[in-house]
């Protein structure tokens, strides 16, 4: 399941993002980002399969 991997992955993806530009995101707005994130690779592989049938 591609959300899956994307929550496993999105915490240590946000915290190399946070290291290379200098920023430290607090944990609150990280966890909404989290979600965001998912969510929208979510709808976007959903538009992507329906694209596909």
């Amino acid at each position: 399941m591609p959300s899956q991997v994307l929550e496993t992955q999105w915490p240590q993806l946000s915290e190399c993002i946070a290291d290379r530009r200098g920023l430290h995101f607090p944990r609150e707005r990280q966890n909404v980002l989290q979600r965001s994130f998912a969510g929208a690779a979510f709808y976007f592989a959903l538009q992507a399969g329906e694209k596909n049938e």
